[in-house]
């Protein structure tokens, strides 16, 4: 065999030796590669299951306390129905008021209703006993042909005015109703402050009660 038919062959032998070792360090890159995307894929799948267990623990957290805050809203509500307080007052007067003097106090003595005892026939007063929203109503009559001037007083001050005209029809009556937001211990009368003073005690009342107690603090004055 010639020489350079010797060297031909070399030649294609190392070229075929180079193929072969750079086709197996291309299979042995792509196995790395192939090696490397599953062990990111199994990370991503781990992530995604931990995530999955923290978000069905704060769901779980979550129920628990939707069903606590339900739980205490309705067992707030019991307490605040067991704990409310019946509060009314209804009564009339039981003799004319004649000569009285500047800003009586109108009692009404003749006492129908006190649930509570909120209503004092000694002295007029009305005193909160619970701070709330309160309903009050008075009804006034004068007589023989004389004139009145009455309002409905939260503490010291007149908080409405009836104004009756006897004088000019003999008899004359009217009716009023308001509501406060009162605080405990406030005090609600109706007081006589001008007029001929004379008043027809069968036909002249006074009632008051408790519309919605409040659990809060609330200042005192009509709203209504």
């Amino acid at each position: 065999m010639s020489e350079m038919v010797l060297t031909i062959l070399s030649v294609c032998l190392l070229q075929g030796l180079f193929i072969t070792k750079t086709a197996s360090e291309n299979v042995r890159n792509e196995a790395s590669t192939l090696e490397l995307l599953l062990e990111k894929v199994e990370h991503l799948e781990a992530q995604q299951r931990k995530y999955e267990e923290v978000n069905r623990m704060q769901e779980l957290e979550i129920q628990m306390l939707k069903g606590q805050i339900l739980e205490d809203k309705g067992q707030n509500l019991r307490t605040r129905r067991e704990n409310e307080n019946p509060i009314a007052f209804y009564g009339k007067m039981m003799n004319v008021h004649t000569n009285v003097s500047q800003n009586p106090i109108l009692k009404f003595n003749n006492v129908v209703t006190n649930i509570g005892d909120p209503y004092s026939q000694h002295n007029g007063l009305f005193i909160v006993p619970v701070s709330g929203i309160y309903v009050f109503s008075t009804t006034v009559m004068t007589e023989t042909d004389s004139d009145a001037h009455v309002g409905i007083y939260v503490n010291d001050v007149r908080m409405t005015n009836v104004k009756l005209y006897g004088s000019e029809h003999r008899y004359d009556t009217m009716s009023q109703t308001a509501v406060f937001q009162l605080q405990k211990y406030d005090t609600v009368s109706v007081r006589h402050y001008e007029g001929t003073q004379i008043l027809h005690y069968d036909y002249t009342s006074f009632s008051g009660f408790l519309l919605q107690e409040d659990y809060g603090q609330m200042q005192g004055g009509i709203i209504g």
